[in-house]
């Protein structure tokens, strides 16, 4: 691997950075410049910069980080216990790596992600789990696309480098050498044998330790995925693949009409004279705030004709306005609505489908990917480590993640409008589909399966009070009420008493059977137990002020 081959190969991705690049300025608001034919900036004009391109960005980037990320590992020869292990250990993992990018000022890997997948279409991230002296580390960094550079094979990566500008200081911390200028451009080129990082001149050499490349890279499905030789700048689009040229003209318009208000104070006038345009042009215009003055008949001053102009200004950006909320959100989305909407309604007009479901597919994809590496490189080393929040944390050894399984990563919306119109649409449905297909796909609850025990629990209580009785007092006695739990548990007696003597409103193929509900969770207790016949007694050393 040499610098000349990295530079040659970062000249082929030159459209797809340029693409970037301006969409990396529609996020940050660059201030516009009207331009004339010839590129050149144009004098005497009042230039207007909208904030609808970062408003737009910004309220994606909000809507996608407000999902809720779950991890699922589902495997046909794995307990529960032992797939919920295996996700405990991946969200231990990334608490892990949080941490430490927050020592390098960086949020947190979910954060950084969902902006690149708005802003740029594309997520990389490196993943170096290794053990320093007695500590292991998970280094997992996010990375920014538009400066990682790759050559792809059969089987994946043939090559990979990240491009990075640092400072002197960090240069030499990092690698012990020391440069002339203040900051310099570092490449970290990594091989299934080698890595190499080259600094300016300078050249380093490592053996690659993990024997294959520790990168995980995902395009977001977004973009056409032609086959032409300029198709790249057109795969793994960004938010603003419909609406990157409606913003630059709305910011157009807006400065026209802008500069044609502001002439309006002080309009330019066309000079009538017999003289016609041979007529010498007066120093100084005549009319003034209040002032009147006679000329002869068909001559005098006059205002330029712009009242066409103006309308026609008007015409465009509200062209453009329309353009624009089909390109990116609806009002509704944008929140600039001044009139209440019912559910349906919110649902058929909001348009962030089309927005966020290719940026949480491709995210899911990414996280995939890197936890695949994060289990491979852990089981490779043969690493044991603690981990978790403080209080909670466990040991984790690579035995534990064997097996064959799947691992998958599914999003929730915490939106309340959103779920208010879930809600609404599965009320519409009513019997036309079951009500485990309302929780799984119109309402999206995170856990389907614990909501219908949820409800059959609830329906128990309602269909016999001695259920919500029972269930009351295991609470109680849970909370340390055991005052409040005895008197609850001598409520239920009587009622299973009351049971007991009327025989035949019990089910006629088991009359024998009187007591439906054991108390002590044992079912081979008997029928005469004395937690079920005999009320609770005091004991006579406790008193009850």
């Amino acid at each position: 691997m040499d610098k000349k081959t990295i530079e040659e190969k970062e000249s082929e991705f030159s459209a797809l950075h340029s693409r970037m690049d301006g969409d990396k300025d529609l996020c940050f608001g660059k201030t516009f410049t009207l331009l004339n034919a010839d590129g050149q900036e144009m004098p005497k004009v009042r230039n207007v910069t909208l904030p609808d391109a970062k408003m737009f960005a910004r309220k994606t980037i909000s809507v996608i980080s407000a999902a809720n990320q779950q991890i699922v590992v589902e495997g046909e020869t794995l307990k529960d216990k032992e797939t919920t292990l295996i996700e405990e250990f991946l969200e231990d993992a990334y608490l892990e790596a949080d941490n430490r990018l927050a020592k390098r000022g960086i949020t947190g890997m979910f954060p950084y992600q969902v902006e690149k997948a708005c802003a740029r279409g594309h997520l990389v991230g490196r993943c170096l789990v290794r053990k320093v002296g007695k500590e292991i580390v998970f280094d997992i960094l996010p990375l920014d696309a538009r400066y990682f550079i790759y050559e792809l094979g059969v089987d994946g990566f043939k090559w990979v480098a990240y491009k990075t500008t640092r400072s002197k200081a960090r240069i030499e911390e990092e690698y012990g050498i020391e440069i002339a200028s203040d900051k310099e451009t570092v490449w970290d080129a990594w091989e299934n044998d080698v890595n190499t990082v080259f600094i300016g001149e300078e050249v380093r050499e490592q053996p690659n330790p993990y024997k294959f490349i520790p990168f995980v890279w995902q395009m977001i499905p977004a973009g056409y995925m032609l086959e032409d030789s300029d198709n790249m700048s057109h795969e793994g689009e960004s938010i603003f693949e419909l609406s990157r040229d409606v913003f630059p003209q709305m910011n157009t318009t807006a400065t026209v009409l802008q500069t044609l208000n502001v002439k309006a104070i002080k309009p330019d006038y066309q000079y009538e004279s017999e003289e016609g345009i041979k007529a010498k042009k007066p120093e100084k215009a005549p009319y003034g705030e209040g002032t009147i003055v006679p000329v002869d008949k068909g001559m005098g001053y006059k205002p330029f004709p712009i009242a066409d102009i103006h309308a026609a200004t008007r015409l465009f950006y509200a062209m453009f306005e329309g353009r624009l909320q089909r390109a990116t959100m609806a009002a509704t989305d944008l929140g600039n609505l001044t009139f209440p909407l019912s559910g349906q309604a919110i649902r058929d007009l909001s348009q962030k489908d089309d927005l966020v479901l290719p940026r949480l597919q491709g995210l899911a994809m990414f996280y995939e990917q890197l936890s695949r590496m994060i289990i491979r490189q852990y089981r490779e080393w043969g690493l044991k480590a603690e981990l978790g929040e403080e209080g909670h944390r466990r040991t984790y050894s690579p035995k534990e993640l064997n097996g064959e399984y799947t691992i998958k990563y599914k999003y929730f919306s915490t939106s309340p409008m959103e779920k208010l119109a879930n809600y609404s649409v599965a009320n519409a449905a009513g019997n036309l589909i079951s009500e485990d297909t309302k929780r799984r796909d119109l309402i999206k609850l995170e856990d389907p399966d614990g909501e219908e025990t949820k409800i059959r629990g609830e329906l128990a209580e309602k269909l016999d009070p001695a259920i919500a009785l029972y269930r009351l007092a295991g609470s109680l006695i849970d909370e340390d009420k055991s005052l409040e739990a005895r008197l609850v548990a001598e409520r239920l007696v009587m009622v299973l008493k009351q049971r007991q003597m009327l025989p035949e409103q019990l089910p006629q193929e088991a009359p024998e059977k009187k007591n439906l509900l054991p108390m002590g969770g044992d079912s081979a207790k008997s029928e005469a137990s004395p937690e079920l016949t005999e009320p609770f007694k005091e004991p006579a050393e406790e008193k009850i002020e």
